[in-house]
């Protein structure tokens, strides 16, 4: 992870990732598989993605409709605060029999629900 790294700039040729808030964009063009967003940084980004474009269904949008949901293309990420000790302590031969695994509610209850629900509860949210 490297928090100095310019999100939008540099030698980047494309990013691809998920399109977080498409429903609000293109709501006929959401997905409850998910949707990617693809940013085109260069020709070499272009040849690429011209390459690949027939796989899949596409739509042209601009980098303003889909910035507002993407805080990692806005900002550097930030370095959460249990990160250096979490890799100190990964080093620990008992590391793995003190580890705590839990459920997480959301992601359970995600599961659960048929997908076009998830969809709608995700555009009213």
């Amino acid at each position: 992870m490297n928090a100095d790294m310019p999100v939008l700039t540099g030698s980047v040729i494309l990013l691809w990732g998920d399109f977080w808030g498409v429903e609000k964009i293109n709501p006929g063009f959401a997905s409850a598989a998910g949707v990617s967003a693809v940013l085109i940084n260069s020709l070499q980004g272009n040849k690429l993605f011209e390459r690949v474009k027939g796989q899949a269904s596409v739509i042209e949008t601009n980098l303003e409709a889909i910035l507002p949901k993407q805080g990692n293309l806005q900002h550097p990420t930030r370095r959460p605060p249990g990160r250096d000790g979490f890799y100190e302590r990964i080093q620990d031969e008992k590391f793995i029999d003190n580890l705590k695994v839990g459920v997480c509610l959301k992601e359970r209850l995600k599961a659960l629900l048929p997908g076009k629900l998830v969809q709608i509860l995700k555009s009213v949210i």
